[in-house]
C-alpha cells in the first residue's frame, strides 16, 4: 500500500482524538520528563505535533522547531494554542506534509522527536533512513511508541479480549496503528537504518485502559506518578518505550 493510500484519515482522526482529553497527555508529560536527558541541541524536527501540547512542551528547550504533520486541524489547532503562551524566543514552522514525502533539511538538525509516530507508518524504514540524513551527525532521535509487552496488553490477552500482545486492538486502529512495537522489534528496526542506539527505557505502568486509567488517576495524580516510577524498574512491561538513537560521528 503506497503511503498516500494510507493517509486520508489522518484529518477523520484528528476530529475526534483529542490528547488533552486523553490519558495520553499523562503519557505525553513523562515522555518529556525521560526524553529531554537526552536532547543534545536546540534544533528540534517535531514529526506529528497532535494538538499541540508536545510542541508547546518543547519551545523551552529549542531555538527552532519545524513541525512536519499531515493534518491541517492538527497544524491549526496547535498554531492557536501556540498564540496563547510564552514562546521563550523559539521559531516554530510549520509543513502541511506526510512523512513519508517530506523534503527534509540535511544535515541540519541537533534532536528529531518521533513521538508515537513509528507504528503509524506502513514501511518504517522510508522514514528512518530520511531522518538519519536530516540529523548533525552525532544528532539525536527521541522515539516513542506504544510497546506490545505491556501489562495492560497481557491483561487483554488473559481475559480474552486479544489473541497476541501484537495484535491491533479496536484503539489501535482507530487511531490509524499499523504495528506494535516490542523492543527488540524496535531496536532491530532503528539499528537496520544506520542508528546507534545510546539508551531506552519504558515509560509508565498501564493496568487498565486509556479510558480507565484516566478516571483511576484523575483526582490522584500522585497515583500516575507512582505508575511512572515504579515502572523504571521494570521497563519492558511499561506501557510506552522511549528510545534514543543518534547518527554517528565519522
Amino acid at each position: 500500500m503506497s503511503p498516500m493510500n494510507t493517509h486520508p484519515t489522518l484529518d477523520n482522526i484528528a476530529q475526534y482524538y483529542k490528547i488533552e482529553e486523553d490519558f495520553d497527555i499523562v503519557f505525553m508529560w513523562y515522555n518529556f520528563v525521560v526524553a529531554h536527558e537526552y536532547f543534545i541541541g536546540d534544533t528540534f524536527l517535531e514529526l506529528g505535533c497532535a494538538t499541540g501540547e508536545s510542541t508547546i512542551s518543547l519551545l523551552k528547550f529549542a531555538s527552532v522547531i519545524d513541525v512536519v504533520e499531515g493534518s491541517k486541524i492538527n497544524i491549526d489547532v496547535t498554531k492557536k494554542k501556540l498564540g496563547l503562551v510564552p514562546k521563550y524566543n523559539t521559531v516554530v514552522n510549520f509543513y502541511k506534509n506526510f512523512w513519508e514525502e517530506f523534503d527534509y533539511k540535511n544535515n541540519y538538525y541537533t534532536d528529531i522527536l518521533f513521538f508515537r509516530g513509528l507504528e503509524h507508518i506502513e514501511n518504517p524504514s522510508i522514514v528512518l533512513k530520511r531522518l538519519y540524513h536530516a540529523l548533525k551527525p552525532g544528532g539525536r532521535l527521541h522515539i516513542v511508541v506504544p510497546n506490545a509487552q505491556s501489562l495492560h496488553r497481557k491483561i487483554g490477552v488473559s481475559m480474552g479480549l486479544l489473541k497476541e500482545i501484537h495484535e491491533l486492538n479496536e484503539r489501535d486502529k482507530r487511531v490509524g496503528h499499523k504495528r506494535v512495537f516490542d523492543i527488540s522489534t524496535l531496536i532491530e528496526v532503528v539499528q537496520s537504518n544506520e542508528f546507534r542506539v545510546v539508551d531506552w527505557c519504558g515509560v509508565m505502568l498501564k493496568i487498565l485502559s486509556n479510558k480507565q486509567m484516566q478516571k483511576l488517576c484523575r483526582d490522584d495524580l500522585s497515583l500516575a506518578r507512582a505508575f511512572f516510577e515504579v515502572g523504571r524498574e521494570i521497563p519492558d512491561k511499561c506501557a510506552e518505550l522511549y528510545l534514543c538513537a543518534e547518527r554517528q560521528l565519522k
